[in-house]
């Protein structure tokens, strides 16, 4: 799901290795809001329709971290965002995570935040095909679901258990503009579960302008979710492939090529701190 943008570009410090590439800027206007799909358990499983929402105004200093790199403040979003090179297409994406526990904030029955892995939705804001697990607490007790999705169609879930500490690996492989796989590993209860997609309709088909790692704070039933407290979630071995170059080379990415972190936005205060820890490990925790 694309991400909602509250302030202009900053630029903040990365120790990350020389990029390959400049990043292209993003398209998206301040007020752009789209369609939310409820990545919930079975029991809360929706289809959410379209809500067109206005930022909410914020001048927010999201500090200091040390080089440089992109920063964008987002309502949905915290993570990072590769873009591709010109004349190159992302073709694949991964990453190993491993399953936090969740700290519940205040009194709500059902806290949720989705830790996923990514191809297009951003650049190209009509298609989207990510595959990931849903972090919820619901009537004050954790639990974990896996799940894939080829946006705008709904999100299916994963018949493969998850429990806390598990090792995750998601991944995505596109192997045409309207045809891909989404894939769950629980390398813990060594589990696969795979899955072939076909693009929902013909305005849905991947260009791979963008790659992604993220944890979201989706909407339900027409509002965001209250966030959950997910503690520390790191990315490992982040690694984005690209075939489409003229010469049909492929070529590896990951974070040491500058990609533009994401920091969320609750009530105007950014709730995430975003880092990178190394060339190909993310780190993403909840500021309490």
């Amino acid at each position: 799901m694309k991400p909602t943008l509250l302030v202009q570009t900053v630029f903040i410090s990365l120790v990350v290795a020389s990029p390959y590439h400049e990043q292209i800027s993003h398209p998206l206007t301040e007020n752009t809001d789209i369609a939310y799909l409820h990545r919930s358990s079975k029991l809360l499983q929706k289809f959410l329709q379209p809500n067109h929402s206005t930022n909410i105004p914020a001048n927010l200093d999201v500090g200091n971290k040390n080089s440089k790199s992109k920063t964008e403040l987002s309502k949905n979003w915290a993570g990072a965002v590769l873009d591709a090179p010109q004349n190159s297409a992302f073709s694949y994406i991964s990453a190993t995570l491993t399953v936090p526990k969740p700290s519940a904030i205040g009194s709500s029955d059902y806290q949720a935040a989705s830790a996923w892995v990514g191809i297009d939705g951003l650049d190209v804001p009509t298609a989207l095909l990510q595959t990931g697990i849903n972090i919820n607490i619901i009537n004050g007790e954790p639990s974990y679901n896996a799940w894939y999705q080829w946006y705008p169609s709904p999100s299916v879930n994963f018949d493969i258990p998850i429990h806390k500490g598990d090792v995750i690996v998601a991944t995505v492989n596109v192997t045409s503009p309207s045809a891909g796989i989404c894939q769950i590993e629980n390398h813990t209860t060594k589990q696969i579960e795979s899955k072939n997609l076909t693009a929902p309709d013909a305005t849905a088909t991947l260009a791979g302008r963008n790659a992604e790692w993220i944890v979201e704070d989706f909407k339900a039933d027409g509002r965001r979710v209250d966030f959950v407290d997910f503690g520390q979630l790191e990315f490992h071995g982040c690694t984005a492939i690209t075939g489409g170059d003229r010469v049909g080379n492929y070529r590896t990415y990951g974070l040491g090529d500058r990609p533009t972190i994401y920091e969320l936005v609750r009530d105007e205060e950014v709730v995430t701190d975003v880092h990178v820890i190394s060339p190909d490990t993310l780190g993403v925790v909840y500021k309490n």
